[in-house]
This record gives C-alpha cells, structure tokens and sequence, in this order.
C-alpha cells in the first residue's frame, strides 16, 4: 500500500479504516474527516488532501428519510465502494 499511494496517504487510510471500525455510527467518524454526501446512499471521506474513501450505507435497518435521502446518524454498516488517490 506504501508504494501505490505513499507513505502519508497509506497511514491517513490506515488510520481511517481503524476509525472505522471503531465507530458504533458513520456520525462518530464524518467530525475527523472532511466529507461530502456524494448521492443518498454515498458518502465521501478525505483522510488526507488527494485520498477519498467513498462508502455506501450497507444496513437493512437504515430507513430512508421521505426526501430519499439516507439518515447518517443511524447507519452502522458500511461497505467501501472505492478508495481513489489523486496524488
């Protein structure tokens, strides 16, 4: 992982996914990280300038609020739908 993203932007991904993976919601991690709500299903995380991690809310117990949109304070499944490096 060093050697296709760097050392910087493997740690900031390490430390990303650990946070995930301790979070009991998505709305524990998204006040570390610069985030964007890319569609109603998809979030978009930055852990470091140039590395997004875009997840998809991956819960069967997650209902959609009437605007479509899914409500992030609740959603304890996620599943990584890309991760990309701009660096």
């Amino acid at each position: 992982m060093n050697q296709k993203l760097g050392r910087a932007a493997a740690q900031a991904l390490q430390v990303c996914l650990s946070d995930l993976r301790a979070a009991t919601t998505i709305a524990d991690v998204i006040a570390n990280y610069a985030t964007e709500f890319v569609s109603g299903s998809d979030i978009e995380l930055a852990p470091t300038e140039g590395l997004r991690v875009r997840l998809r809310a991956n819960d069967s117990k997650v209902r959609k609020a009437r605007t479509n949109a899914i409500d992030w304070a609740v959603v304890s499944r996620l599943k990584i739908m890309e991760i990309v490096h701009r660096g």
